[in-house]
């Protein structure tokens, strides 16, 4: 499989390796990492972005379960303070929590990578949605934990919402949501 062209940002990747820390997975993935993940791992905050490549590998590396378990923790300690203020008052200010975060996705995408584009499609029910993230290059499945992540923290702030079906191609992660 040939790398994603695009990139992670420092502060996603420092939250990852915290969290891999914190579930017990960094000796083993640093034991199996390449030369370039290692130094990520072991500095996180030397670079300001990535290559995406490295998300790549990390997530490949722990495999389905752990990537999720993973994403989640990093989602949750390490990149949801950031925004949540933002989302907090994003929140207060609409009528409909779940279109307001969905017409932000893209801004909360982009604190965390960048040359992932997003697609979102509301349903005329108004109570549903499609939400894709599309990569310029095939990535492993795995990745698709970091949208998991995402996506229910937004649930979460929202108090409503749910993944129906994701369906998961080498440049494409979509999400079908309802709330």
């Amino acid at each position: 499989m040939t790398g994603p062209a695009f990139e992670a940002n420092s502060t996603l990747m420092r939250s990852m390796v915290v969290a891999m820390t914190s579930l017990g997975h960094l000796e083993r993935i640093k034991a199996a990492a390449s030369p370039a993940l290692k130094e990520l791992i072991d500095r996180p905050l030397l670079n300001k972005w990535w290559p995406g490549t490295l998300l790549d590998e990390m997530l490949r590396l722990l495999g389905p379960a752990a990537s999720r378990a993973v994403n989640v923790h990093a989602s949750s300690h390490g990149m949801l303070p950031l925004a949540k203020p933002f989302i907090g008052v994003l929140l207060s200010l609409s009528k409909s929590p779940m279109l307001a975060l969905l017409a932000k996705v893209d801004t909360f995408v982009g604190f965390a990578v960048r040359g992932v584009r997003t697609e979102v499609i509301p349903h005329e029910n108004g109570h549903s949605a499609t939400v894709s993230f599309v990569f310029p290059g095939p990535v492993h499945t795995e990745v698709a934990e970091v949208w998991y992540a995402l996506l229910n923290e937004g649930f979460g702030m929202a108090k409503m919402g749910r993944i129906a079906k994701e369906t998961l191609m080498p440049q494409r992660h979509q999400f079908d949501l309802e709330w």
